[in-house]
């Protein structure tokens, strides 16, 4: 971690490595890291700071040379000062899979309120003006990208699931508990995005669902977090159950 914030510093440098030194996504070799661009004051520096210490992970920030800075985008839209930094996170093993890399990307991403075009394999990073925090800790376990079959029989019970819920107008019992209580596996950012994927589906509108979260324990990570992760996790749902569904029909359709 120590080698790597020295290289964020004084070096133009990215957390995947490439083929032949030639930056494209077909030329992925490898990474053993994850990178986050927060670029639009969402997240402040503390928090991200308290939000990565409570992953229990190695990580490092380091502020961008935009950071606390006026900034003028290529379309001429003026932005305010900000907190603007990276936030890198150590994982337990190097991955030589693209899709496994970009797999994990987008989950993180889909809590994170960071720079979605910051995903690819062949994103680089200037250096950094400061390292802020550098933490030693876990590495993180990469997520194996689902085989297919799995994730269409998992789509087949959370369909179910759905239904069973909205005619009994009931809440799964670790939504329940998360809206009571604030704690579930992977953090609040993530259980924000765990309410937001499920309740859409169940009547509740994102506002709704905010409102809900606001009411309890939840409301310590900040309304526009929330807001965030609640929207990020009903949109992708919305998409994927609407994959689904198409999926189902047509299977129907070919069968009769």
């Amino acid at each position: 971690m120590a080698q790597l914030a020295e290289v964020m510093t004084h070096k133009v440098w990215s957390p995947c490595v490439w083929r032949d030194g030639l930056r494209l996504r077909e030329n992925f070799l490898s990474a053993s890291f994850i990178a986050l661009d927060f670029d639009d004051g969402r997240l402040s520096l503390r928090d991200a700071k308290e939000l990565a210490l409570g992953t229990g992970l190695g990580f490092i920030i380091g502020t961008s040379k935009s950071h606390q800075k006026e900034k003028v985008t290529e379309k001429g839209v003026v932005q305010k000062a900000c907190d603007r930094f990276r936030l890198v996170y150590r994982m337990s093993e190097e991955t030589t899979l693209r899709d496994v890399y970009r797999y994990n990307m987008n989950e993180l991403m889909d809590i994170y309120p960071c720079d979605p075009s910051c995903k690819d394999e062949a994103r680089f990073f200037y250096g950094c003006t400061e390292i802020t925090c550098a933490h030693e800790g876990e590495g993180q376990d990469w997520k194996p990208v689902p085989p297919q079959a799995e994730i269409s029989e998992m789509k087949q019970r959370v369909h179910e699931k759905y239904k069973y819920y909205r005619e009994a107008q009931l809440l799964p019992m670790w939504a329940e508990s998360a809206l009571l209580d604030g704690i579930t596996p992977g953090g609040r950012h993530k259980t924000c995005y765990r309410l937001g994927a499920t309740l859409i589906h169940l009547g509740y509108s994102e506002k709704d669902i905010v409102g809900l979260c606001l009411k309890g324990p939840l409301k310590d990570i900040g309304q526009i977090d929330i807001e965030r992760a609640v929207a990020n996790g009903a949109e992708r749902s919305l998409r994927e159950y609407d994959e689904f569904v198409r999926e189902k029909n047509a299977t129907e359709s070919s069968g009769s």
